[in-house]
């Protein structure tokens, strides 16, 4: 039996290079990922693409932090890295010949990036397919008799954020030959069929708050699949509703202020009709070192379901424009038109 960790899309430098992201990723690695290949004896690791996040151009601070944290901690614990190039590591849309891992990451030995139609250990390994390659790669497709293919594809009907499907890409149909089919560039980990979309290891934007991240362990003698959660959160919600409340310590009652710590922070605000209250409960909150707070007004108590807001709760919005799009008594185009709000949706939440 070989277990073989399966990492998605990393995205170094994500986020204009933002030092708080970059320190919550490499600690998924050095206190989750780097130990379990450690205490398992891994010596190979696949990692889907998108390896990084900046297609025309790096920040030299950032790749040598990573270099350091990540790309040196790898050589010296004899672990090879198999990376596929994904259309974020290629500043070109018809090419990925010019691509950031190879400009990068030339000097260890260990690293193998794939940018052609490769078979490694008994595994099809697929670069991003654009117009320069696809025939190449189709072609290899057609003729692999190999079980498991990992790759970076965009295939129609599957979730590119929770509850919001592509209506871009290829068919699943065209890989249906394989076992099992191993994907990043989507974010959310989902499966459907043979085709399993592995997710991101780490919480990168508030698109992914809720979402289960972490990495997969393929199991090579029965192409079995165990995810590992990552345990650490990078965004937090908060709720606050002093209504009735006689004492500060009534009001904080089963909160775990230094969760909060290092993190993204909203505070969802049903009720305030202690001001003095508040400021005391903002001030517990900035003790912590929070990276962010921001207050969001909810006075209409939206968020009385499942104890979760649904104006500021990406999970929550995205059902709501899934619902309403369904709910449609006309002829459109429902997949388009949830994608372009989602879109909207995705876009507003990204100016913070």
């Amino acid at each position: 039996m070989s277990l073989i960790p399966v990492i998605g899309d990393m995205h170094i430098g994500a986020r204009n290079d933002n030092l708080a992201l970059m320190e919550h990723q490499l600690k998924f690695f050095e206190n989750t990922f780097f130990p379990y290949l450690e205490k398992n004896g891994c010596s190979l690791v696949f990692q889907t693409g998108d390896l990084f996040d900046r297609r025309k151009y790096s920040n030299h601070a950032t790749i040598d932090v990573w270099k350091k944290r990540f790309f040196d901690v790898l050589s010296g614990m004899n672990v090879k890295l198999i990376t596929i190039i994904g259309n974020h590591d290629m500043p070109f849309k018809n090419t990925v010949k010019i691509n950031t891992p190879s400009l990068l990451l030339e000097e260890y030995s260990n690293i193998t990036i794939v940018e052609s139609p490769t078979t490694i250990n008994g595994i099809l390994c697929l670069p991003w397919i654009c117009s320069e390659n696809q025939k190449e790669i189709m072609d290899e497709v057609e003729k692999s008799r190999v079980f498991v293919c990992m790759a970076h594809l965009e295939l129609q009907g599957y979730e590119t954020y929770r509850g919001i499907f592509s209506d871009k890409g290829l068919s699943g149909d065209l890989f249906s030959a394989f076992d099992l089919v191993l994907s990043g560039h989507f974010h959310h980990k989902s499966s459907r069929d043979n085709i399993r979309y592995v997710g991101t290891p780490y919480e990168m934007t508030w698109n992914d708050y809720g979402d289960e991240r972490g990495f997969h362990v393929l199991d090579t003698s029965s192409n079995e699949l165990t995810f590992i959660k990552n345990p650490l959160k990078m965004h937090n919600k908060v709720h606050y509703d002093d209504t009735g409340i006689k004492s500060f310590d009534v009001l904080c009652e089963g909160m775990n202020f230094q969760k909060l710590s290092g993190t993204f922070v909203k505070v969802i605000v049903s009720s305030k009709t202690n001001p003095y209250f508040y400021d005391q409960y903002i001030d517990q909150i900035e003790k912590v070192n929070p990276i962010n707070i921001v207050a969001v007004e909810d006075p209409l108590n939206l968020s009385l379901d499942n104890e979760k807001d649904i104006i500021e709760g990406a999970e929550n919005v995205l059902d709501i424009l899934h619902q309403y799009v369904e709910g449609i008594d006309a002829q459109v185009d429902k997949i388009r038109l949830e994608t372009f709000l989602s879109g909207l949706y995705q876009e507003a939440l990204a100016v913070e």
